[in-house]
Parts: C-alpha cells; structure tokens; sequence
C-alpha cells in the first residue's frame, strides 16, 4: 500500500483540490497523510492523519521578519523531516503556498519524490521556487506562466458537490436571469460600491444573490430593498453548489477555484480580477477563460456602473448566455481529481 503526504498551503483554494486528489488516491487504496500549518489543519478531512508543521510567509516582512521566518522555517524543515522519517512516504504532493516550504525542502533531502500542483495561470511564489525539486508539475489551467519544471495539464480538482452540476443543462425557463455576486471568501468592497447601483437598470429581470462584505452588509440590503430588487444578501454562501446550479451569470473575482468551479457549471462569467494578487495571477485566471468564451474581463480600474452595464448588455441583448456556457464547460477537466491522482502514481518512488 502506498504512503503519499500532501503539503499545502491554508487557504481554500489550496486545500480543495487537495482533499479531493487525496479522496481519488484512498479509493485506490493509498494511505494519506496532510503535513501543514496551523491555518491548514480546520480545512483537513478527518479520514487524513495531520502533522502541524509551522512556516512563514517571507515577502515583504522586512529584516527581522525576514529573520524570524526564517528560523521559522527552519524549525519547520526539521519537524519535517522527522514526520517524514517515520512515515515513510512513496511521494510528496504539494498544491503550494508556503506551509509547503519546510515539507518540500525536507522531502528533497531525503530523496523522495516531490510532485507539485499548480493552480492558477501565473505560478505562485512558493511553486516557482520549489519547482526545481520536482520531478514534474502538474498544471490547473492549459498554459501557466512561470514555470520552468517539466509540467502536465491535469486540471484543478473541484468539489465533489460542484463537479456534479457539470452533468446540467444550462436552461432559462422564462426571461428572467439569476444573478450571482460573490468575491471570494472575504467579499469585494468595490463590489458593493457600484454592482447593487449597476443592476438596477434590470430589476425587472434579473434575481440577485449577492455575497456582500459585513461591514457593507445591511448598505446593500437596504438598496436593494428600497428599489423593490429581488435579492438575497448574505455575507457567506454555504449551500454554493445549489446556488450555482440555479445560476445563469455571475459577476465575480477570479480565483483559480472560483474559475474551475463556475467553468464545471457552465456559468457565464464576467470576471473583475483582484489588482493586488500576486503577479497579477487572478487577470491570467481571467483571460484564459475569456480566450476560451466562457467569460468577460473588467479590470478593477476599469470597473464602474457603466462598464458593468456594458458587459452585461453585451451578454443579454445579443443572447450569448447559452454560447458562454457551452465554451465554460469545454475549458473545465471533470476528471482532474482522476488525471492528476494518476500523475502523482506515476511518479512515486518505484
């Protein structure tokens, strides 16, 4: 029976598609173990053996910082290795972000093999450097950026829940269109500022779910409420893929998961890439979807009432909804969970 340790980072967006390649290889009868840090261990599947294991973010902490992240590190190379010793690993996956450092750095030390996933279109920090300790990376999007390893597209593995609506048919019952706002887990204060105002011009047509920031909560709900809208504001979405299922356009950031997700539905998109992420990895996300017909770019600077009516416009009156969903489920991998779990046993140690 195989041993295979998965390192990631503690964000959702790491830890999804890591659960659901760490589901596919149990049900091929791997044994799995989840090595990460403090914030990664409340996303963790209780079937999965986990090892804390601190490290650091070491960007932009200045001299001291910089210092104790890494002694941080370190610290976390050391307990490592020595979870890795008595585990005995066949391979180690990391899905990235800097919980992933320690983990990789003492697996290349002691010589096992290291298969990494990235997930969106530009590379992130902790990938790019660790990349040249893999033996191969796999890749979410068709063309990722940044990368200098022997790479394979496999896809981004997505929930179980939300993989399920691929099978829909996208299917307008009458005029009416049900809209999703959502800006990732924390919201998107532009958001607030100037959709609710946009949308007005089609209250009449449209059903609004709007995923709003707390402080912008009961702003939005009032607005709403005062121009008789129909919408539902609520500052987090639980039953996501029922959400979706009724869908027929979204208005959203465009995270890697976010981009997988809405693609698996075959929900048209119009995506405001979040300025300030690395690299401005969320805007490649975008376009590689965008160049596929699944969906629209509005840059955050560009981003206004008026732009969004637009795009909108642009969408509804030339009745392109059905078209854009048909080329966002052309662009998902369904069977990443399967591609990418097949990579990694390809690639253990022999």
């Amino acid at each position: 029976m195989k041993k295979i340790v998965i390192t990631t980072g503690g964000t959702g967006g790491h830890i999804f598609p890591a659960i659901s390649t760490a589901k596919y290889l149990m049900e091929r009868n791997c044994n799995l173990y989840l090595l990460t840090d403090s914030r990664g261990v409340k996303w963790s599947d209780k079937n999965i053996p986990i090892y804390n294991v601190p490290s650091s973010q070491i960007s932009g902490t200045g001299i001291t910082g910089k210092s104790k992240a890494g002694f941080k590190i370190t610290y976390g190379f050391f307990k490592a290795r020595k979870h890795l010793k008595n585990i005995k690993p066949d391979a180690i996956v990391g899905f990235g972000g800097y919980a992933s450092f320690p983990v990789i750095f003492a697996g290349y030390s002691l010589k096992i093999p290291i298969i990494l996933h990235e997930q969106n279109a530009y590379a992130g920090r902790a990938n790019r450097m660790l990349s040249r300790f893999a033996k191969i990376v796999a890749t979410a999007f068709p063309k990722t950026l940044a990368l200098k390893a022997k790479t394979i597209h496999t896809g981004n593995p997505i929930r179980t829940e939300i993989k399920a609506l691929y099978k829909n048919i996208y299917l307008r019952n009458n005029d009416n269109i049900n809209v999703l706002v959502t800006g990732g887990s924390q919201g998107a204060k532009i958001f607030g500022e100037v959709i609710p105002s946009a949308l007005l011009k089609y209250k009449d047509k449209m059903t609004i779910t709007h995923q709003a920031r707390p402080e912008q909560l009961e702003e939005i709900k009032t607005f709403y409420k005062k121009h008789n809208m129909n919408a539902s504001v609520k500052t987090f979405i639980a039953n996501m893929s029922d959400v979706l299922k009724e869908t027929h356009l979204a208005i959203c950031r465009s995270g890697a998961g976010t981009v997988m997700e809405n693609s698996c539905a075959g929900i048209p998109t119009i995506y405001v890439p979040y300025k300030y992420a690395a690299n401005n990895h969320q805007y490649y996300n975008a376009k590689s979807i965008a160049d596929a017909g699944g969906g629209i770019i509005i840059n955050q600077d560009d981003f206004s009432q008026q732009a969004l009516q637009k795009a909108i416009d642009s969408i509804i009156v030339k009745n392109k909804l059905e078209q854009m969903s048909k080329c966002a489920k052309s662009f998902a991998v369904i069977n990443a969970d399967e591609l990418l779990g097949n990579t990694i046993l390809e690639n253990i140690r022999k």
